[in-house]
């Protein structure tokens, strides 16, 4: 039997976490893409219900949503 291919790449990177460079952060790349903007674009629908127009610009809310995953950078 055949083995199904994987359609994407999945890489691991570590390097010093940005707030602590003594700590060591990962980070997940699927087909390239940073995870983060993965989850990023698969929640932004609920975040955009729950965040207040109001107060924050559209660039605000996309970085909130990348900041929910960090330090996986």
């Amino acid at each position: 039997m055949n083995q199904p291919i994987a359609p994407h790449r999945v890489e691991f990177l570590h390097h010093p976490h940005p707030g602590f460079p003594h700590l060591t952060a990962w980070g997940i790349r699927i087909g390239g893409t940073d995870l983060r903007v993965l989850v990023a674009e698969a929640t932004r629908a609920l975040w955009n219900r729950e965040l207040d127009e109001d107060d924050d610009t559209p660039q605000e809310r996309e970085e909130f949503l990348l900041r929910q995953h960090a330090p996986c950078t």
